[in-house]
Parts: structure tokens; sequence; C-alpha cells
């Protein structure tokens, strides 16, 4: 009868990733930390950050205006009507108006986060 061969502990068995696995995992892991990246960017714009808008000008009976937006790189809109104009993330700006008979007044002006007022801005 033949001896058998004493069987290793744990300890010694070892993996052997071949040359594909090891390149398969490292762009894996590139895209893991590449999504985490964009979530926590996604969840920083919708859930902690809030716009800067300031109103330059507007024109209520025609429905215009021009809003500077940003603190360090300043963008300049110019809104028109009843439309939301997305700024970034969930936030937004538009007209708000009311009902007056059968025509449709603009008097404010609103920052909406997911179509709903958080601010009114004023002039």
């Amino acid at each position: 009868m033949e001896e058998s061969k004493p069987i290793r502990p744990v300890d010694d068995v070892r993996v052997k990733l071949t040359r594909t696995t090891d390149i398969f995992l490292k762009t894996a892991a590139i895209i893991a930390g590449v999504t985490a990246l964009a979530g926590g960017y996604a969840f920083f714009l919708n859930y902690v950050w809030k716009p800067k808008v300031v109103v330059a000008n507007a024109d209520f009976v025609n429905g215009k205006a021009t809003l500077k937006v940003g603190t360090i790189f300043i963008k300049v809109i110019d809104i028109t009507g009843d439309t939301i104009y997305q700024l970034a993330g969930d936030w937004g700006v538009r007209f708000g108006s009311v009902l007056q008979g059968s025509k449709l007044v603009y008097n404010r002006i609103e920052l909406v986060r997911k179509g709903m007022v958080v601010e009114y801005l004023s002039k």
C-alpha cells in the first residue's frame, strides 16, 4: 500500500492570480472608486450645497429676468415665462405666478428644489 502525503495546513494555501485576473481586479477597483466619487458629488449637490442666486434685473410684466448664479464662477442666466431653469443637481429657478381673472401674472422669482419652492428671491 502506498503512503499518502500529509495534508498541508490552511496557512500554506496561496491564491495564484493570473495576469488577466490581476488587471480585472485593478480595473474593478478603479471603477468602484470613480463610482463612489460620483455618488458623493451627487449627494453633495442634492443635499448639502445650495446655489447662491442674485436677481440682477426683473421685468415681471413681460416675464423676463436676468440672474447671477454662483460665488466664485458667476454664471449669468436669462429666464422667461413658466419654465424651471435647472441650475445644478435638483436646484432650479422659475417665475412665481398667480391667476388673476383669466390672466397669468408673474409676481416673484422662486428658487426651487425638486420642483418645490425653497426660497423667494427679491430684486
